[in-house]
């Protein structure tokens, strides 16, 4: 589907949303890094992606820096895993299915990784 957003499930929350959008588990920011490219063959690194609702894309790109993304969360098993991240997944799923996050709020936390 490439950048578009579309209507479909959530492989994150599991909800059904209006928006759905391609997220690369191992960002292609990262596909360069000698690091990642030792873990993962072009193929892998190029189609392993997940279809996310955006306040879940948008979540998950909060708490991970790309590095991190693509070391050590690039499973949506891995993200589940994250406390912060199943919080998140609990609270996203009472959410409309065309809810949109505007963004952290100043007083949020920083990154966490």
């Amino acid at each position: 589907m490439g950048n578009k957003d579309y209507e479909g499930y959530c492989e994150l929350c599991g909800r059904f949303a209006t928006t759905i959008s391609e997220h690369h588990l191992i960002p292609r920011t990262m596909h360069c890094n000698k690091r990642v490219r030792k873990m993962f063959d072009r193929v892998v690194m190029v189609t392993r992606k997940a279809d996310m609702c955006h306040p879940c894309h948008k979540a998950v790109h909060a708490f991970f820096s790309n590095k991190v993304l693509a070391l050590e969360m690039n499973t949506v098993a891995a993200l589940r895993q994250h406390e912060g991240i199943q919080a998140h997944i609990q609270w996203v799923r009472k959410q409309q299915p065309g809810f949109k996050s505007k963004g952290r709020r100043k007083d949020s936390k920083e990154k966490q990784y």
